[in-house]
């Protein structure tokens, strides 16, 4: 007897599901806007009901249960992808400031200074390692 009672609630369900299907879809569509995630948790909301019926009262609101568990899905998909997105944010904002010192630090360089600077500080070490005497005459020769 459990079994046919079984298999007329698995028949039930199935009938259910397919009445309410497309209703169920907009719904969890509605907040995803995507139609593979929405059908992903219809199914997967299915399934933990059909694997929870053992639950059910006897005047279970199959529809209040159904959408409470898509609700709770597709908030939980929502809230994966704003932790996703805050992060893409984080790591783009980095990336932007790191970009924009480096424009501005490329904007800032004087190849000549640089050139002069790297000479005077070889002109200088060569003279101080110059004896006395003759870093004297070349200061003299040349300043």
């Amino acid at each position: 007897m459990s079994g046919l009672r079984s298999l007329h609630t698995m028949n039930l369900f199935s009938r259910f599901f397919q009445e309410n299907q497309e209703k169920f879809l907009a719904f969890a569509y509605s907040y995803l806007r995507d139609k593979a995630e929405a059908e992903d948790v219809v199914m997967e909301s299915m399934i933990a009901l059909w694997e929870n019926r053992d639950r059910w009262e006897e005047n279970s609101n199959l529809h209040a249960l159904l959408l409470t568990i898509i609700k709770n899905k597709a908030l939980h998909v929502l809230e994966h992808k704003q932790v996703r997105l805050r992060a893409e944010e984080t790591i783009s904002s980095h990336n932007l400031r790191e970009l924009d010192l480096r424009i501005s630090t490329l904007k800032a360089c004087e190849p000549d200074q640089i050139f002069n600077t790297e000479i005077q500080h070889i002109v200088n070490k060569t003279l101080q390692e110059m004896p006395e005497q003759s870093r004297k005459i070349f200061m003299l020769s040349r300043y």
